[in-house]
């Protein structure tokens, strides 16, 4: 049991009495901390505050007495902002995590310390900076700074990175994957087997050398191949066309020389 046996502050040290603690313990004497506080608290709000004070009257105050001067001065007397450190941690945000063997993983990327090796397993606190997730700074659940853990993957692309870039750096990240991947899954996938290809293509056709006695049925009838067989006959009608106007030509060249 905890219990206050001082005496006033105001007390003269003459008028202090040695007292015999274990025997006042045993008679009933102590005030439990919680009657004290109570008393305390009578005491500060009926007497203290509401006596006049030298002090402030030395000070030159208006109001001399305490419960005046906190109620009335609120114009004169306020309360300091924080440090500017301090308050750059409150507006940080806080998660609780896990510390694994290689560190602390967030945002899909590793943040080690060498503080962090006395906690593997262990659940910490972190805080950081939206403006700069370079760094995470880590706390025991009791509130104790444990250390300041950095990626030195993300040292990599900048001194500072915010977590909005971040975030959208890993989004591009993923749907560049999430592409490759289905790219590469139709690239594996048969020809035949692929679901936009119509039946009669080329690529669909048994092209199998066939007996002497085998007969084709059917061309195939894909509009692209079509146009392509079509291109491919009128070039050589045109080849055939320009070949045969320039043998006459050069025959009708031949004989106007032989006329002189």
């Amino acid at each position: 049991m905890f219990s206050y046996t001082g005496t006033l502050t105001g007390s003269k040290t003459a008028a202090k009495i040695k007292k015999d603690i274990p025997k006042m313990l045993e008679r009933g004497e102590l005030l439990t901390m919680e009657e004290f506080y109570e008393l305390w608290t009578k005491w500060l709000n009926e007497v203290y505050h509401k006596r006049e004070h030298s002090g402030l009257k030395r000070q030159g105050e208006k109001y001399t007495v305490p419960i005046e001067l906190f109620m009335k001065a609120e114009d004169k007397y306020y309360k300091p902002a924080p440090p500017k450190s301090y308050a750059s941690i409150l507006m940080m945000k806080a998660e609780r995590v896990t510390v694994y063997n290689i560190g602390i993983r967030k945002f899909g990327y590793e943040y080690r310390a060498q503080e962090l090796c006395n906690y593997h397993g262990e659940k910490v606190d972190i805080k950081y900076d939206p403006e700069d997730v370079t760094r995470l700074y880590v706390y025991t659940r009791e509130g104790k700074k444990i250390c300041e853990a950095v990626s030195q993957e993300l040292l990599l692309i900048a001194p500072r990175v915010s977590q909005k870039a971040l975030e959208e750096h890993k989004k591009m990240q993923n749907t560049q994957l999430r592409n490759d991947k289905e790219l590469l899954e139709e690239f594996r996938t048969p020809y035949e087997q692929r679901g936009n290809v119509p039946g009669d293509v080329v690529g669909a056709l048994d092209l199998m050398v066939k007996g002497k006695g085998d007969k084709v049925v059917a061309l195939p009838q894909d509009k692209q191949f079509a146009s392509e067989l079509r291109d491919k006959k009128n070039r050589q009608k045109q080849d055939a066309e320009d070949e045969f106007f320039s043998r006459k030509a050069q025959d009708a060249l031949s004989k106007l020389r032989q006329l002189g």
